[in-house]
């Protein structure tokens, strides 16, 4: 008879109509058995033995108390007394609870000890009963449970039911409740599984508890908790039908001998509701023209959604078009399968392409273009200018953020006219400007734009250069020399970077004022003018003064979707005509990267250019755009001043308000990028709130946000901003913010990082957060402490961020979970039973399974697995003698002729080596024979698990030629490898690398051979009483100088 068997005779003996005759013996050889004690003593004396230990004998005194309340009073008459006494000393707390004195009478003392216990089942019935409709209700009700059952005077629910008051059971069913209640849509169903869960697995132990109390408080009360919940979760999509199908991409694919790349298909859910458990699988190809790296792909949950899915493959020979025969299958929330079956046709690409020839080219350049063929969407512009300097030549300036375009336009003007009898001149400020002499610069101005003349014309070349030390208006004297040998003679000044001359000869003063009206006066005359080219500052310097009135202002800017949308298409497909076939998905997600930039469009497609010739891939769709964006912007490719101009240009005032404004830009930006890292809104009262902590005031943080807007560099809804240039956000927040903070001088530098390490460090309520779910390991309660020390192992902190992210992604099984796994991993057998028709009635005689043989075949001891055995075996009502170790599987099968199913249990499969090893290991020549004699199915199982280790084991083990079912409960794959290219743990590619780096360079000191886990497992993943070792060695390596969190036995 087992112990909770033993328990509910006991709580029937108490609660029901008895013989009075034997009562007492009966009661007595029963608390005997449930404590098993060896040699039975068949009288009542056993109760009231002073020799037995404390646990049993506060046991009987509730027993007795409970009799003493119950219809069973009256057979207790003449050993009443005796139970009397012996409650007081067995609990002497009573006493003070219930003011029981010396001088208060037996007959009092009964009275009390009835009215105590009828007092303490109602107001069970009362608090531990969940009557809520509301899912709010719960609330409260936790609040008056926990209350209940802590409460001193509940001695018998603590005694008869401590398997189900427990403070950590009752935490984790509460949490979860929580948990269920506060997560978003997104997470809500996954957090209903976990709740779920937690909630079987107590209403089993409820049930086998089977006490009275168990039936009619705690079975009732958390079964109207589980109704509720799935009430709540039946108004999520989960609860509604999923509708999938698959779909090839556009792409073409290079089907050449040797070429490596990826088959991409797109998984669309157009139902109503998600879809679970979903796996796609090629179930049919030309294995004579490619091989696959996998064959299948398990995509676990899958909301009202479209998702990428890739299958990598080699060509094993050069062909056309081919197609692959597919299978899905997904399972709906009563667990029911569904699937569909599709055949896609792969494009081939053109594969008579001379890479030879193309693989040097570089059809990109980033340099000014000087001629129409190269000039792309301008040409508006560019006959604007034609129109303006036809006859008079008259006068413009140029104007538009950096990087726009601006020098190619003139450029490509200049050359236009190459022919003509118009003379245009080009000019740079960096060749005439001299920051510290005003006087030095137009001189140098003057005489350069003399000179161009001279050398044009031989008519000119006795002319006379200026002496411009004198006067720069000598130069109006020249232009009237030169007009008078030649009337018709016209000539265009083109000033590029006008808004970086010396501020003295454009800011109000006598110098300014002589350098302007010089330029007022040639422009005013029919046969000159000038195009003065610069930045977002332009219009504030020639604003000052009313001799630019007359200058057409002409506005460069990005390419827009509504006015250049064809233009911006041949930005990126004129430079690769005949070379690359781009996709319009890839234009658009450049488009969506750069808002039209033509500089920043520029890099993405020479990174692409390179990868698509590198890959000898022809055809460019929306996924290699990404990546080229994602490669392009990294930091470690593109610096600080390819973005400089969003801070430095359009800065009104002095050279000394100008590097204020810069600072202030800066900081700004800073604060804005490590928002967006620690994932939040920009809101303005958020960014006012960081912005404080790096010196910011409110008013600065008003007028920059507003400045940015009026720039085009952020743009706001409903007060919230966001980056007009995406490519310029990622490159903030993978790696630029820290290239900005590296362009301060050294002081503010050091402040600066200071503040940034605040923000970065890991606050105290985060780590809270992660002790809900990470609770206990290996008896032991992890606290703060631990994880604070173990973060401290890691030196700078922007790296103890990143090892947090881990830990907040890192699943820890709780006892409670593993024991559901375990229940759930024998529910899988059954069902193959009733499958294979192995499934039969047990004999009445017979409480529990004999037809299935538990074992492990861990050659290591301290790895869990004969500690999970016994749990299996435990929590699925099997017979101990049907447990065994492995050395014993042959004598058990032997002996026991009843077996149909081998189940060996493991805490976790990752690369499957280990088993297949084990296997072949136990597994000699007599012990297979009789095992396939004996048509026994073995059932390798696990809590967790790689699906592609599935596949591996069962391949590596088809040679015994046994009847092999592997089963897994949680299913993981690639993307549960904490450094694989889909994981979501990290915001970006940087802080996955940096993070990855981390890992190697503490994992080779630790674990040399398997810095990242044991055959590259990159798992986060622990149980009860150990982890595995593919989990990261940082999280279970000890050495003298490393403390882990999760310590593996070896």
């Amino acid at each position: 008879m087992t112990s909770n068997e033993t328990s509910v005779k006991i709580d029937n003996l108490i609660t029901e109509k008895q013989d009075s005759k034997n009562y007492l013996k009966n009661l007595s050889i029963l608390v005997q058995e449930l404590y098993n004690i060896q040699e039975l003593t068949y009288n009542e004396e056993y109760l009231f033995r002073k020799e037995n230990n404390i646990e049993i004998q506060r046991f009987v005194a509730v027993s007795f108390l409970r009799i003493l309340s119950s219809c069973n009073a009256d057979h207790i008459e003449n050993s009443k007394q005796r139970m009397l006494g012996f409650i007081q000393v067995s609990l002497p707390e009573l006493k003070t609870i219930l003011k029981i004195t010396d001088k208060t009478k037996n007959f009092e003392i009964e009275k009390i000890f009835k009215n105590f216990v009828r007092e303490r089942e109602e107001e069970l019935k009362e608090h531990l009963v969940f009557s809520g409709k509301k899912i709010s209700d719960i609330i409260s009700f936790q609040q008056k449970f926990r209350g209940t059952v802590n409460n001193k005077s509940q001695i018998i629910i603590k005694t008869v039911c401590s398997d189900l008051v427990k403070t950590s059971t009752l935490n984790e069913i509460f949490r979860s409740i929580e948990s269920f209640v506060d997560s978003d849509e997104e997470s809500r169903y996954e957090n209903y599984q976990q709740v779920i869960t937690v909630l079987n697995t107590y209403l089993s132990t409820v049930e086998y508890n089977g006490t009275k109390y168990a039936r009619e408080i705690f079975h009732p009360s958390f079964t109207s908790l589980k109704q509720l919940i799935t009430k709540e979760i039946e108004k999520s999509p989960y609860v509604l039908p999923a509708d999938i199908d698959v779909r090839s991409t556009e792409k073409k694919y290079p089907f050449i001998n040797g070429s490596k790349n990826f088959i991409s298909l797109i998984v669309t859910n157009y139902g109503a509701g998600f879809a679970n458990k979903v796996k796609i699988t090629i179930k049919d190809y030309n294995s004579n023209e490619i091989s696959l790296h996998h064959k299948f792909r398990y995509l676990g949950s899958l909301k009202v959604e479209s998702i990428s899915v890739d299958f990598q493959y080699e060509c094993l020979k050069t062909f056309h078009n081919t197609s692959i025969d597919l299978e899905v299958k997904w399972k709906d929330l009563k667990n029911d399968q569904h699937k569909i079956k599709k055949t896609i046709n792969l494009v081939a690409q053109n594969v008579n392409i001379n890479w030879e020839e193309i693989q040097f080219k570089k059809p990109y350049n980033l340099e000014p273009v000087e001629n129409n063929s190269d000039l792309i969407g301008r040409e508006i512009i560019l006959n604007n200018l034609k129109n303006t300097i036809s006859s008079p030549v008259g006068s413009s300036y140029i104007y538009g953020q950096r990087r726009v375009g601006k020098t190619s336009i003139v450029k490509t003007l200049q050359n236009s006219f190459s022919n003509s009898d118009l003379l245009i001149i080009y000019i740079e400020a960096g060749d005439w400007n001299d920051a510290k002499d005003p006087f030095k610069s137009m001189k140098n101005l003057g005489e350069r734009i003399v000179k161009k003349i001279k050398k044009y014309s031989s008519k000119f070349q006795h002319l006379e250069i200026p002496k411009f030390e004198e006067s720069f208006n000598l130069l109006t004297d020249f232009l009237e020399d030169v007009t008078d040998i030649d009337p018709n003679f016209r000539c265009l000044i083109i000033l590029d970077e006008f808004d970086r001359i010396s501020s003295s000869l454009y800011e109000r003063g006598d110098i300014a004022k002589s350098f302007t009206l010089t330029l007022r006066s040639i422009s005013n005359r029919a046969n000159f003018g000038f195009i003065l080219v610069g930045g977002e500052k332009m219009e504030h310097i020639l604003s000052q003064w009313q001799e630019f009135n007359k200058f057409s202002p002409i506005r460069v800017d990005y390419f827009t979707k509504e006015r250049d949308w064809e233009d911006f298409i041949k930005l990126i497909t004129k430079p690769v005509e005949n070379i690359l076939e781009v996709s319009e998905s890839a234009i658009t997600h450049i488009y969506e990267e750069t808002a039209g930039n033509p500089y920043f469009t520029k890099k993405i497609c020479m990174e692409l250019f390179s990868n698509m010739i590198n890959n000898r891939d022809i055809h460019v769709t929306e996924k290699e755009a990404i990546k080229a964006s994602t490669i392009a912007r990294n930091s470690a490719n593109i610096g600080a001043t390819d973005f400089s101009h969003f801070w430095e240009d359009g800065i009104k005032g002095t050279v000394e308000k100008e590097e204020e404004v810069s600072l202030m830009r800066r900081k700004l930006l800073i604060v804005l990028s490590q928002l967006l890292i620690n994932e939040k809104n920009l809101d303005k009262q958020t960014i006012k709130d960081a912005g404080s902590e790096v010196g910011l005031k409110d008013y600065d943080i008003d007028k920059y946000l507003l400045e940015f807007e009026q720039r085009k560099i952020l743009q706001s809804e409903d007060n919230v901003y966001y980056f007009v240039v995406i490519f310029f956000k990622e490159w903030l927040i993978s790696g630029g913010k820290d290239k900005i903070i590296a362009t301060f001088d050294e002081e503010e530098r050091v402040i600066l990082q200071q503040k940034i390490e605040e923000n970065l460090s890991v606050k105290t309520e985060e780590i809270d957060l992660i002790l809900k779910r990470i609770e206990v390991y290996k008896s032991k309660k992890i606290t703060i402490n631990d994880i604070r020390n173990w973060l401290n192992q890691f030196e700078e902190v922007q790296d103890q961020r990143l090892m947090f992210k881990l830990l907040q992604n890192f699943k820890l099984y709780s006892e409670l979970e593993v024991r559901l796994k375990l229940q759930n991993i024998f529910s899988l057998v059954i069902k193959d039973f009733i499958k294979r028709n192995l499934e039969r009635v047990l004999e009445h005689a017979k409480r529990k399974r004999d037809d299935i043989l538990v074992t492990y075949i861990d050659q290591s001891p301290g790895k869990g697995s004969s500690y999970y055995t016994k749990l299996f075996a435990d929590e699925n009502n099997l017979y101990t003698d049907l447990i065994c170790v492995p050395e014993m599987i042959q004598a058990k099968i032997k002996e026991k002729i009843s077996i149909r199913g081998l189940v060996i249990i493991d805490d976790f499969i990752g690369s499957g080596r280990t088993i297949v090893e084990n296997f072949e290991a136990y597994f000699i020549d007599d012990l297979i024979n009789l095992v396939k004699n004996r048509k026994i199915t073995i059932y390798i199982c696990a809590i967790t698990g790689f699906l592609e280790s599935k596949e591996s084991i069962l391949q590596k083990l088809t040679k015994f030629n046994l009847d092999i079912e592997i089963l897994i409960v949680d299913i993981l794959d690639n993307t549960d490898k904490c450094f694989d290219a889909n994981s979501k743990i990290f915001e970006n590619h940087l802080e996955h690398k940096k993070a990855k780096e981390i890992c190697l360079q503490k994992g080779e000191i630790l674990v040399q051979k398997n810095p990242l886990g044991f055959s590259n497992g990159e798992t986060l993943i622990a149980f009860p009483i150990n982890c595995p070792n593919n989990t990261l060695p940082i999280f279970w390596k000890k050495t003298k100088t490393w403390q882990p969190l999760f310590e593996r036995t070896s």
